[in-house]
């Protein structure tokens, strides 16, 4: 991978969908609500659709709830980039990864904190619960950095 700096909201975007092009075997794109400005808040699904979903854990990875916590804009990505590895066969085999890359779009596009720290956002509560209620997570991590 070897990003050079941080990515904004387009790079992300754009990396995202050069994903899901060259990995449909095992990744899916899934948009999973709106941001207050009208921006897709997407869910980037990663498993082995040939084994059956019922025997698999599922992990949730939520990412970018504060938007200027820019250190956390590539590691989603890199997640994922791991995930489509040689190395990763057994977890796509065991569990059905949810990577949020980008819970708020908003506040990354703006570069601003932009979420409640103690609590999710009025945006956050119409995407990721619904999400959490469809695939109910036997493991949340919510990544979150300090400065750049």
């Amino acid at each position: 991978m070897g990003f050079s700096s941080f990515l904004s909201y387009d790079e992300i975007e754009n990396w995202i969908g050069n994903y899901i092009h060259d990995h449909r075997e095992i990744a899916s794109i899934e948009s999973i609500g709106q941001s207050d400005e009208g921006r897709a808040i997407k869910a980037v699904h990663v498993t082995n659709d040939s084994l059956p979903m019922d025997d698999k854990e599922i992990a949730f990875i939520i990412i970018g709830r504060h938007g200027d916590e820019v250190g956390t804009r590539v590691v989603g990505l890199a997640v994922l980039e791991w995930l489509a590895s040689h190395d990763a066969r057994e977890i796509r085999d065991r569990q059905h990864v949810i990577v949020i890359p980008v819970a708020n779009p908003d506040g990354c596009i703006h570069e601003v904190f932009g979420a409640p720290a103690s609590h999710l956002s009025d945006s956050e509560k119409s995407s990721l619960l619904p999400l959490g209620e469809r695939y109910i997570p036997d493991i949340v991590m919510d990544v979150h950095s300090v400065g750049k």
